[in-house]
C-alpha cells in the first residue's frame, strides 16, 4: 500500500449513481473502493479530485466518485 492510498481519518470515498442521483456505497479507503468498483486506485483518486465520472466494470454503469468529510458529533 502506498501513502496516497490512505486518507485522513475524517475523510471517506462516496460512490454515486449519477442517473439516479443517489449514493451507492461509502468506503474508508481507496483500496476498498477499488475492490467494489473494479476501477484502479489511481483512477479513483483522479476522478475524485477532478470530479469526473468513470465507468465501473463491476457495476456495469457510469459512476461519480467524491471525497467527503465525516460529520463530527
Amino acid at each position: 500500500m502506498k501513502i496516497g492510498d490512505i486518507m485522513a481519518q475524517d475523510e471517506y470515498v462516496k460512490i454515486y449513481d449519477p442517473s439516479k442521483q443517489e449514493v451507492i456505497a461509502e468506503f474508508d479507503t481507496f483500496v476498498d473502493a477499488e475492490k467494489f468498483t473494479g476501477i484502479p486506485n489511481k483512477k479513483i483518486r483522479d476522478a475524485a479530485v477532478h470530479k469526473t465520472r468513470r465507468f465501473s466494470p463491476f457495476l456495469n454503469k457510469e459512476i461519480a466518485i467524491r471525497i467527503a468529510v465525516k460529520k463530527k458529533i
